[in-house]
């Protein structure tokens, strides 16, 4: 948890911890009424003595409740969260049924980097006042930051469907967040990422399967740099077929590599990338099978209005929806060639619940190389639909009616039906 977000909570804690002392049904000795009116009135001009006759007078009068929260407050104000933890468990012990009580132990725990602590005192007050949103978010935060990411889910989805639309706003981005971060299985800084969008393509008659996979560390939060080792690979069903040299129609081949990856801003999605590895060909391609390979250069990718709603039911929104991609790459493995690729799919939500979401869209794509070559120059345009799931696991089914455009051969259609997985453990 940030220092900033430390600061926050300690504010909290202190203004909430100022209502709990004025509020009503307080456990109270008459006896006490002298300090504590001693207390008001030196409290401002002298803390360390006001605070002093406090916990004299504690010690005179141990049941009120009164002495006990304002020990807590003047702690708090000077600082001492250990000794505020105790004067609030002492609070508690003369009325365990005050939510707000449990409250601020949880903001304590909090700031004294008890997470576990903390949690079971929020849920203390939970129970007492089911009500209390703050508290059911504070419970989500705290099990998602002890790995608990299924009831965080469900905590911040109780209040997306609530009818407070500021807080529900809130706890729908820390839904969207928990539900991006279910499946990270691996402990920080290492990461694992798979990759997996096996197509068919009715112009060649040919299903294609690409996969990609990377394990490594990653670093930073404003700027991120990763370092990994990757496996990836494609192949087809038609390449290598042919009776007198080989055919290849996509790159047949296994690749390892180690490789290092940098996105300099975090709010710009641009990333940079330089691997080096070998690649080994699973067709035939009348050469040598196992080559050295480089590649590096820059991915680009943007979405815009595509995440589902964090709860209800389902519903036709037709809300625009885009995303676009682009990419510039360096290949050793194609003649030293660099290749150039542009994607933008404008659409329509047209149907979706927290579990799916169905898209319309139109495309246009574009790719060039620096060598002139006929098969890495063409133009693209079509439409096409898809089929998103997003729980458990996010995938993404593609039926796409493409015409494409090629300066240097014959132009052609298209369908493609793909399907789209990716993930981040």
């Amino acid at each position: 948890m940030t220092r900033q977000k430390r600061k926050w909570i300690g504010a909290v804690a202190l203004a909430a911890l100022a209502s709990t002392v004025l509020a009503g049904n307080v456990v109270a000795d008459p006896g006490a009424d002298a300090p504590l009116n001693q207390y008001y009135a030196m409290k401002d001009e002298d803390p360390k003595g006001a605070l002093a006759l406090l916990e004299e007078a504690a010690k005179h009068y141990p049941d009120d409740l009164r002495i006990h929260s304002e020990l807590a407050f003047g702690y708090l104000r000077a600082g001492d969260k250990v000794r505020a933890l105790g004067a609030l468990e002492a609070a508690t012990a003369i009325a365990p049924d005050r939510a707000d009580l449990w409250q601020q132990i949880g903001y304590v725990e909090l700031d004294l980097d008890q997470p576990q602590k903390a949690l079971e005192a929020f849920q203390k007050a939970h129970k007492i006042d089911p009500d209390d949103q703050q508290v059911v978010m504070q419970i989500g935060y705290l099990q998602q930051q002890l790995g608990d990411d299924q009831a965080a889910a469900e905590a911040f989805q109780t209040i997306a469907m609530s009818g407070d639309e500021d807080r529900a706003e809130q706890a729908c981005a820390a839904y969207r967040n928990v539900r991006g971060s279910s499946v990270k299985l691996l402990p920080n800084p290492w990461f694992a990422e798979v990759y997996a969008a096996p197509e068919y393509r009715s112009h060649d008659d040919v299903a294609v399967l690409p996969i990609e996979g990377r394990v490594g560390v990653s670093y930073g939060s404003s700027s991120t740099v990763e370092a990994y080792v990757s496996l990836r690979g494609t192949i087809d069903t038609r390449s290598g077929k042919a009776d007198l040299v080989p055919i290849t129609y996509y790159d047949n081949a296994a690749f390892v590599a180690g490789g290092v990856r940098v996105q300099p801003f975090a709010d710009v999605p641009v990333s940079l990338f330089a691997e080096a590895g070998a690649g080994y060909d699973i067709a035939d391609q009348n050469r040598g099978r196992l080559r050295s390979d480089f590649r590096g250069g820059a991915v680009a990718y943007q979405q815009w209005n595509a995440e589902p709603p964090c709860a209800g039911g389902s519903r036709f929104p037709f809300r625009f929806i885009a995303d676009v991609y682009g990419e510039a790459i360096y290949y050793s493995r194609y003649d030293n060639n660099v290749l150039f690729y542009a994607r933008a799919r404008p659409g329509m939500r047209m149907f979706e619940t927290p579990a799916w979401g169905v898209d319309g869209y139109l495309l246009g794509a574009i790719s060039s190389d620096l060598k002139n070559n006929k098969d890495d120059r063409f133009n693209e345009y079509g439409t096409g639909i898809a089929l998103h799931a997003y729980d458990p696991f996010r995938w993404t089914a593609r039926a796409e009616w493409v015409d494409v455009n090629r300066s240097q051969a014959e132009d052609y259609s298209d369908f493609r039906f793909r399907l789209e997985y990716q993930t981040r453990f």
